[in-house]
């Protein structure tokens, strides 16, 4: 592939080439936060669950290849919702799953007509897979449901995280 820009081709948010590497197969541990619902018979998601209130959580799960370390996914997932699709980008901050696996978190802000909405992205990396959380909805409500969004995040697992802290080889 030419570069990151052209690998990530976002509709909605994320689009069809991801949406064509997406395992059927779950490769982790969703963690469902207080006050919110798995949904059911998501084509473009390994997982997805929302509130009633419009907060959504979501996991894609992509397939590792090209191999790239933690900072191109980072990089090309931030290139693409800045310059890609006029998301401002509020800031970043470190990630870690149960077992240690460290990611980035992307937040980044978005006006839809008069109402704010956050939307961030976290980023793990293992051998076999990119797995990327995805968090939106408006700002307020978003902001309300910060603790529950970041333990979900900390307590998400990738099967590689899982094997890894049972036997701490991989």
């Amino acid at each position: 592939m030419a570069n990151a820009a052209t690998f990530f081709r976002f509709g909605g948010v994320v689009g069809t080439t991801l949406i064509a590497l997406a395992s059927c197969t779950r490769h982790f541990e969703p963690i469902t936060p207080a006050g919110f619902v798995e949904l059911n018979n998501q084509k473009e998601y390994a997982y997805r669950a929302t509130n009633p209130d419009g907060v959504v959580i979501a996991v894609r799960e992509i397939k590792h290849d090209p191999k790239g370390a933690l900072a191109f996914w980072e990089r090309a997932v931030e290139n693409e919702l800045r310059e890609g699709r006029g998301y401002a980008l509020l800031g970043k901050e470190a990630a870690r799953t149960r077992s240690g696996l460290v990611g980035t978190t992307l937040r980044f802000g978005h006006d839809e007509g008069r109402n704010t909405h956050l939307y961030s992205i976290t980023v793990f990396v293992t051998g076999d897979h990119v797995f990327l959380i995805e968090v939106g909805g408006p700002k307020n409500v978003v902001e309300g449901k910060a603790g529950a969004i970041r333990a979900a995040i900390a307590s998400f697992e990738p099967e590689e995280g899982i094997i890894h802290s049972l036997f701490g080889w991989l």
